[in-house]
């Protein structure tokens, strides 16, 4: 489509108990978000707020949600395709 163009990307994050989640997003340019949290009173799943991350150039990408706190776990990746048009 018309460039440039916005990707948008959630997560469900899921807990056992309550906390604290503390988390950011990982992109194949090499760039990482603000670190965020989400706060958990009990167990459950929470949605994060919507990352959005803008492309200019037609290409392949991928975005990565890495969990810091508690597991210190990777997610992903989620892969989008850009052809960009005049």
């Amino acid at each position: 489509g018309t460039c440039p163009q916005s990707f948008k990307f959630m997560a469900a994050i899921t807990t056992n108990s309550a906390g604290t989640v503390k988390y950011w997003w990982e992109r194949s340019d090499g760039g990482i978000s603000p670190a965020a949290t989400l706060t958990f009173s009990s167990a459950g799943t929470k949605n994060t707020p919507i990352y959005t991350w803008s492309r200019s150039v037609s290409g392949d990408y991928w975005v990565k949600l890495y969990v810091d706190d508690p597991n210190h776990q990777l997610f992903g990746p989620r892969s989008v395709h850009l052809t960009c048009t005049p």
